[in-house]
This record gives structure tokens, C-alpha cells and sequence, in this order.
């Protein structure tokens, strides 16, 4: 079995970056990508893996529903493809009304109803982005990668970890206690992404962790079109 997770890449080295991910792979029959890092990223994967196993990818598009989903954005393209694998995921783990998390780069929050209805979410700055966003429009604040997380912090580091972390806490928190408000079922809350597993301890809402909930519907999606 592979390793999972992230990893670190550039624009000008992915080939490298696959090659020391998947250069001991087992050649693969099929491979379905989720791809949020742009055309010029996709078109690399797609040319290492034409030119290793001479297989080319599927990268999933979003669509107006699939797999019991039905999409909730006006224009359902512009739902990220990551959001809407994990919708998928949610839908196909509970069969009911859900608040979806993925604490990412960005932090985004998506409801489902509990007939699999997207009802539509929002999208806040991750913890890094908002630390980064702070600091950038503050002169005297810097060092945002530093500091323990404590409420009442005595120092600028630490009051910069607290206010971003305990902000989007209480988002998720607030988000999901007004959804649940207008649900006629109750909601299952999971969060997906680095961050949950940091956030997850802090909130006040009864949640699910699954840090493979992307790759969960990416498999699901996989399976209804072959």
C-alpha cells in the first residue's frame, strides 16, 4: 500500500515530486485524479504518467449531481472539485443531512440535506492564511508561524495563534448551529483537511474526523464510472 498525505511540490517539479511519491508504485490499471492546483499542474501529472505506464488519467470534473448529489451553486462549475468530492463522500458515508469542514490552505464549509441537496456553503482564509493575511496588513506583526495556542496569550505570537484559531472555531461552531436550525433532520458534522485534527478538539459541535474524505469521494466517483 502507498503512503498518504500531502506533499510539497513545485510548478517546474512535479514530474520530480511524483517520481519520489509514486516511483515505486506497482504500474496501475486506472488512475482518476482530483486536481486543484491548475491546467499546467494536470498537464504534468498527465505527462508522467503517459510516460511511465503509458496511462492517462481522468481528472473528475464538477457536475450538477452525481453519485445522489445535486449540486447547489448557480453555476455548479465553480464549486471547487475538492469540496465537491467531499460532499460526495459525506453523502455516501451518512445518507443524511450533513455540515461538511475541510480545514485546508482555505477553510470550507458545505451543507447537504437530507435528501443530498447542496445547499451551499462558504469559504474563510485557513488557519496559515489568516495568520499570513494578518501580519501582512499589520506592520508591527510578524512571525506568524510561531506561538502557543492559549486564550489569554501574554505575548504577540501566541494572541495572533489564539485569534485565528478560536475565530474559525467559533465559524464552524456558528455555521452549523444555523444550518442545523433550518434542517428538518439533524445534521452529521465532519471535518476533512491539515488542520481538523487541531481544530476538531476545540469545537463545541459533535463531529467526525476523516482526513481521507477527499480521496473517499474521489473512490466513490471512480466506482460509478466504471
Amino acid at each position: 500500500m502507498a503512503r498518504k498525505g500531502a506533499f510539497e511540490h513545485s510548478e517546474t517539479e512535479v514530474e520530480k515530486s511524483l517520481e519520489e511519491q509514486w516511483g515505486r508504485l506497482n504500474p496501475p490499471q486506472r488512475m482518476v485524479i482530483s486536481n486543484v492546483a491548475g491546467e499546467r499542474v494536470a498537464a504534468r501529472v498527465s505527462h508522467y504518467c503517459l510516460a511511465k505506464w503509458a496511462i492517462s488519467p481522468k481528472f473528475v470534473t464538477v457536475t450538477s449531481q452525481a453519485c445522489g448529489v445535486q449540486n447547489g451553486y448557480a453555476n455548479p462549475q465553480q464549486l471547487g472539485v475538492d469540496r465537491w468530492m467531499a460532499l460526495i463522500a459525506a453523502w455516501d458515508r451518512f445518507r443524511s443531512a450533513a455540515c461538511v469542514v475541510d480545514c485546508g490552505t482555505a477553510l470550507t464549509i458545505d451543507a447537504l440535506a437530507h435528501d443530498g441537496r447542496h445547499l451551499g456553503g462558504l469559504i474563510a482564509p485557513g488557519l496559515g492564511l489568516m495568520k499570513k493575511a494578518l501580519c501582512s496588513g499589520a506592520h508591527a506583526l510578524k512571525d506568524t508561524q510561531s506561538g502557543h495556542l492559549r486564550l489569554l496569550a501574554n505575548n504577540t505570537q501566541d494572541a495572533i495563534a489564539a485569534g485565528s484559531f478560536f475565530a474559525l472555531s467559533a465559524l464552524i461552531d456558528s455555521f452549523v448551529d444555523r444550518v442545523q436550525g433550518k434542517l428538518s433532520a439533524p445534521a452529521h458534522t465532519i471535518l476533512t483537511g491539515g488542520d481538523a485534527p487541531v481544530l476538531l478538539p476545540s469545537l463545541s459541535t459533535r463531529a467526525v474526523l476523516d482526513t481521507e474524505l477527499i480521496l473517499h469521494g474521489l473512490a466513490v466517483v471512480a466506482r460509478a464510472g466504471s
